[in-house]
Formats: C-alpha cells, sequence, structure tokens
C-alpha cells in the first residue's frame, strides 16, 4: 500500500472508511441488512476482501493498513 499525502489525513481515513464499508454493505440486501440489525456493521468490518496482490483480508484489518499510512493505529470502528 502507498503512502497517502495530501491534505488532512484524518479527513483521508475518513473516507476510506466510508468508501470501503460501503463498497462492502452494496452487496448485501436490504433483507439482509434489517435481519442483521445492530451486528450488521460488526459484519461489515469482518468480511473479508482480495486486495491487488491476492491477499485475503477483513475490512477492519485493510483500514488498520490504511490508517498506518497516515500515522493513525486504527484500534476500533464504530
Amino acid at each position: 500500500m502507498q503512502i497517502v499525502d495530501d491534505g488532512d489525513p484524518l479527513e483521508r481515513l475518513q473516507e476510506e472508511v466510508a468508501s470501503v464499508l460501503s463498497t462492502t454493505a452494496r452487496r448485501f440486501s436490504l433483507e439482509n441488512m434489517e435481519q442483521e440489525g445492530k451486528d450488521f456493521g460488526r459484519r461489515l468490518r469482518e468480511v473479508e476482501t482480495t486486495d491487488e496482490q491476492g491477499e485475503s483480508k477483513t475490512n477492519f484489518r485493510r483500514l488498520q493498513d490504511f490508517a498506518s499510512t497516515l500515522g493513525f493505529e486504527l484500534r476500533h470502528l464504530v
């Protein structure tokens, strides 16, 4: 992953979180989202995806890696 250096790093992290989680959420039907209820957010974080190098990671791990390129340590998402 490359180091990002454009603008406010916290804003970049917020944008990346929104992008990754919304991309994953689009894969689920409204019915699935409603069935998951409060657990849907946790499920979005735990979904595994494969990156360009073929490595499988959870969304949360992917976001942790991105955060580290900005100098942050991501411990939790709410």
